[in-house]
């Protein structure tokens, strides 16, 4: 039986998609930066809750709190944040995200859950009714894949 043009177009088309979702979520192993995700401008910095704020900030060496990683970042940078729980205390803002990602999607800093991880900011230990658990008080900030909770003003 012949195949239509229009059936032999959506084939292609299908295995075309699926091969593209499939790259989409591989990983290069050699740099542990999502393949998707690696087309950030600047550094790359990865946070997690067995790092500490004295390392430089590797997959190897993680920093200890996103504070730390966005004290290093500049604008194109990316902050991988592995999975994990962050708890944060205090009466102020438990992270803010400034004015240091440029004026263009292009040079944006990102602030990204690791893929395949879940990070959660847990704000539930902060006091006072005007904190802030996550403030943006700069432009063009990518932030993705976190789960929040607990924050006493926003959260």
């Amino acid at each position: 039986m012949k195949q239509s043009w229009y059936s032999i177009i959506c084939n292609k088309f299908l295995v075309c998609s699926i091969f593209i979702i499939q790259c989409a979520f591989a990983k290069d192993t050699s740099s542990h930066v999502p393949i998707l995700q690696k087309i950030t401008t600047g550094n790359v910095y990865f946070v997690s809750p067995s790092g500490s704020d004295t390392n430089p900030g590797t997959f190897a060496q993680p920093l200890l709190t996103i504070s730390a990683a966005i004290a290093k970042a500049a604008a194109g940078d990316t902050i991988y944040v592995r999975g994990g729980t962050y708890s944060f205390t205090g009466s102020s803002t438990a992270i803010t995200l400034p004015a240091k990602s440029g004026s263009s999607v292009t040079n944006r800093c990102n602030l990204i859950g690791y893929q395949g991880e879940r990070a959660l900011l847990d704000f539930s230990a902060m006091t006072g009714t005007s904190a802030d658990g996550l403030k943006i008080t700069g432009s063009f900030w990518y932030v993705k894949g976190f789960d929040c909770k607990g924050a006493p003003h926003n959260g």
